[in-house]
């Protein structure tokens, strides 16, 4: 996707059980950023605090601030 131009949004929920937050967290620390945010070549990393599996539902606020943000 990225080798595309097509923008990729990973985001983790602290709170979910299922896709485990750690993981991504540390696969999205392997890669090479630059600059303090995590975001880099179209590539953005997100962590969504006290959200279960199903963000938007979870926390629908943030959800909507994350995905327009990213947009």
């Amino acid at each position: 996707l990225l080798e595309r131009s097509i923008k990729v949004l990973l985001f983790a929920e602290t709170n979910d059980f299922i896709c485990n937050w750690v993981s991504n967290d540390r696969c999205s620390r392997a890669l090479q950023w630059f600059g303090q945010a995590r975001s880099a070549n179209g590539l953005t990393f997100a962590t969504v605090y006290g959200a279960g599996h199903m963000v938007p539902q979870n926390k629908p606020v943030e959800a909507l601030a994350l995905f327009s943000r990213w947009l």
